[in-house]
């Protein structure tokens, strides 16, 4: 995988995002992140997950991606980690509310390896 899941970090806040490293150089664009929902017995759901497509942006091995499940999406920007060199993607989700809140939650990173979409267009 060309992108690896470090963490979620600080789950159930406003702050909870979903910390990522480049493996290998990559468009974002072909990346997926959804969580995982539950039913009431515990078993996984296909109700409704959170899905979230990264942006066009190309990454470089190294890079860090900080996706934080709250937050304005127009300021998604490339930055630095703390240290100042480290080069980090800061994407906001958009969710009005934290996903990460209980146990068990997960989440997950799919790559996109073919893709076919259609548009709706109505007949006059």
């Amino acid at each position: 995988m060309k992108i690896k899941i470090i963490e979620i970090r600080k789950p159930g806040t406003k702050e909870e995002r979903v910390f990522m490293k480049v493996m290998q150089k990559c468009n974002l664009s072909d990346f997926i992140v959804y969580d995982e929902t539950f039913d009431d017995e515990g078993e996984p759901s296909n109700l409704m997950p959170h899905m979230h497509r990264l942006p066009a942006v190309q990454a470089k091995e190294g890079m860090f991606v900080s996706l934080r499940t709250q937050g304005n999406p127009a300021k998604s920007h490339l930055g630095t980690l703390n240290d100042d060199e480290t080069p980090c993607y800061y994407e906001y989700w958009g969710l009005e509310r934290t996903i990460f809140n209980q146990e068990g939650d997960t989440v997950h990173l799919v790559e996109i390896a073919d893709e076919t979409s259609k548009t709706y267009e109505p007949e006059d």
